[in-house]
């Protein structure tokens, strides 16, 4: 699996967005196990499935300033779940990773992980 960074300055690796509340939204429209979570330098983070119930979209309220962010995507095979994954994270309307693709042949699972600065204006 591979995660792609959209709407992210390829010359900084910064995504801008207008704060401070935002909305937050994990997902995964793919036939494995998937686990997504979204990891800020501030210390909150944003998981998919939520084991509180909260379900999706989230709310949150984000300080001004630049937030180091990461994503990280684990796709499990087990019983009945298939191996494809097709993942996706969105912060204040816009898509900042999305990862697709199918745990390897021969594997069971697969992770990949990507890193941004978040900067709420």
């Amino acid at each position: 699996m591979r995660i792609v960074s959209h709407n992210i300055d390829p010359a900084d690796g910064v995504v801008a967005i207008a704060g401070p509340h935002v909305q937050v939204v994990l997902c995964d429209a793919g036939e494995a196990q998937v686990t997504v979570a979204l990891v800020l330098s501030n210390g909150m983070q944003f998981c998919f499935p939520d084991p509180a119930g909260r379900g999706w979209p989230q709310a949150a309220v984000l300080p001004p300033g630049d937030h180091a962010c990461s994503v990280w995507v684990a796709a499990v095979q087990q019983g009945r779940f298939g191996r494809r994954d097709d993942s996706g994270v969105v912060i204040g309307g816009k898509l900042v990773a999305a990862a697709e693709g199918e745990i390897p042949a021969g594997d069971d699972a697969d992770i990949a992980r990507c890193a941004f600065t978040l900067r709420v204006t």
